[in-house]
């Protein structure tokens, strides 16, 4: 019975641990496959990925946020680009605004640098991603990727299967 209960705790560990960081992904991956004709990586979208996978989105702030995506493709689309660089400041103001309304609605702060060369996302005070341009204007990734999540949730895997081979083989 003992063994049981344990092999069943055992599990239930790493099933969290495996899907857990994939549950809350579905508004980076939403975002991303509405920006990535206008620049949006997929390193972008992983680290979107990586946020939300540890703070929750209601489905109004997530309505919210791709309303304001879909208003930023608008901008882009009716000033016949798909390169932000290319819009006018008017226009580049405006979907900074808008990013930033978005932002707010999930409990963010975004700022933008001064340089036009990225910005800097933050909660409560404390930066939680910076986001460069490259000399190409995409983002440069500088954190962690979606392989890094999977090889963590693999170990713990891996550390459970032993665990379970030994208890079996002490029974």
């Amino acid at each position: 019975m003992k063994k049981s209960i344990v092999l069943t705790a055992i599990v239930a560990l790493v099933m969290l641990m495996s899907t857990t960081v994939f549950a809350s992904s579905s508004l980076a991956d939403k975002i991303y496959e509405k920006g990535k004709a206008y620049g949006v990586t997929q390193e972008f979208r992983n680290r979107m990925e990586k946020y939300f996978s540890s703070n929750e989105v209601t489905e109004e702030q997530e309505t919210f946020v791709l309303g304001k995506a879909d208003e930023c493709i608008k901008i882009m689309d009716n000033a016949g680009v798909k390169d932000v660089t290319k819009l006018s400041t008017e226009d580049v103001n405006k979907i900074k605004a808008l990013a930033q309304e978005a932002a707010t609605k999930l409990g963010l702060t975004l700022t933008f640098h001064s340089d036009n060369k990225g910005f800097t996302v933050s909660k409560n005070g404390k930066t939680i991603d910076v986001f460069l341009t490259s000399s190409s204007n995409k983002l440069v990734y500088t954190g962690s990727d979606t392989l890094s999540v999977v090889m963590v949730s693999l170990s713990a895997m891996a550390v459970a299967v032993f665990a379970v081979a030994k208890l079996r083989k002490n029974a």
